[in-house]
């Protein structure tokens, strides 16, 4: 039976908690994969991250704001994943990121070039552990973690 809120199926739940233990185990790593796409893919994006100034594209894997960043972002997902049956849960969360980003000037249009970012992310990081059904999952999952988040940031 599927989440009520979520719409995830215990196929899909499982799915998405394998690709991602391959992705967490390398939390660091993920995380700077993450952000560096986003960077590379949405330069204009820089200048909503204080850390980002001045910084040249070949320097951002080894600078520390970046990879504390990173770290937070994958510990932040890695909450969520211990409440993809609990949607309730899930949404709180969701929404407090969404309302908590307000501040920082982030948009809907960060959380949309999220969609590639996440996916090739997980591609890389997670190995033969991303396996289409996985990516189906992730995609159909992410698309509800978005539409939350984006409301909140819409207030």
């Amino acid at each position: 039976m599927a989440d009520p809120v979520t719409t995830l199926t215990s196929d899909e739940v499982a799915a998405i908690k394998s690709s991602w233990s391959a992705v967490y185990d390398k939390k660091k790593e993920s995380g700077v994969t993450l952000f560096v796409k986003l960077f590379t893919e949405n330069p204009s994006f820089k200048s909503q991250f204080g850390y980002m100034s001045g910084v040249a594209d070949g320097d951002m894997k080894t600078l520390p704001a970046l990879e504390n960043h990173g770290v937070k972002v994958m510990d932040r997902i890695n909450e969520w994943m211990g409440n993809l049956t609990n949607g309730a849960e899930l949404v709180k969360q969701l929404k407090h990121l969404g309302t908590t980003h307000i501040a920082l000037k982030v948009t809907e249009d960060n959380f949309n070039a999220m969609d590639s970012v996440l996916m090739y992310t997980l591609q890389e990081q997670g190995g033969s552990a991303f396996t289409p059904a996985a990516k189906a999952a992730w995609q159909k999952a992410w698309g509800v973690m978005k539409s939350v988040i984006v409301g909140a940031l819409k207030g």
